[in-house]
């Protein structure tokens, strides 16, 4: 491992291929080394559309790193086994004896949970659900990226949803001032199919 990077490899969906990173984020306290894991899915293929993202319409947070705006879809941490997520626990290495273990127990969980998230984010379906029922904070970055994703594989009905509970967050994280309305005008003036739904719903709405 270099400075906790343990590998990345490219993953075939249904829909789409991204690239999965795992790193290895290596701890050393009160004399055991403590080993947790972050997993994250990049889809290069949307490069070019988030490159062609306005900076006004960027959340500060991509803007923060400077172009190229990052490809990131989605990101986990994970820990011992069946730890994932928010509440992710330390592996623990006290002595020479445990490394191995330590070493099986995070192999485990990659071929495991960790598996099983990248499953589920190839699927597309698991990320739209859970962004179209957010009640309170929003992640501006990866709710636009998954929007400009799901234009790419002519899902802008899906788009449009996204974007409407987007909008209705009551927090962008990282944004004083919302930028969503501005990213979705950019919507409106690039991608015709994603004009279209909106229009479509605004009419139904006005009946």
């Amino acid at each position: 491992m270099d400075d906790g990077y343990a590998f990345r490899k490219t993953v075939e969906g249904e829909h789409f291929s991204g690239a999965l990173e795992v790193l290895a984020d290596l701890v050393l306290k009160y004399g055991e080394l403590r080993v947790t894991g972050t997993v994250s899915m990049t889809v290069p293929a949307l490069q070019t559309a988030i490159d062609a993202t306005p900076d006004a319409a960027v959340s500060n947070l991509d803007l923060s790193g400077g172009r190229p705006y990052s490809t990131e879809l989605a990101i986990k941490s994970f820990g011992r086994r069946g730890s994932f997520g928010e509440a992710e626990q330390e592996i623990l290495v006290e002595t020479d004896d445990d490394v191995d273990a330590a070493v099986e127990e995070f192999i485990g969980m990659v071929d495991g949970p960790v598996s099983d998230w990248a499953t589920a984010v190839l699927a597309v379906e698991p990320l739209v659900a859970a962004a179209v029922s957010v009640t309170g904070d929003s992640n501006p970055m990866f709710v636009r990226r998954l929007i400009l994703l799901l234009l790419s594989l002519n899902r802008a009905e899906d788009a449009v949803q996204v974007m409407d509970a987007h909008l209705r967050a009551k927090l962008h994280l990282g944004e004083r001032e919302s930028r969503a309305p501005k990213f979705e005008q950019h919507l409106l003036d690039s991608f015709p199919a994603y004009r279209r739904v909106r229009e479509a719903r605004q009419q139904d709405q006005s009946q």
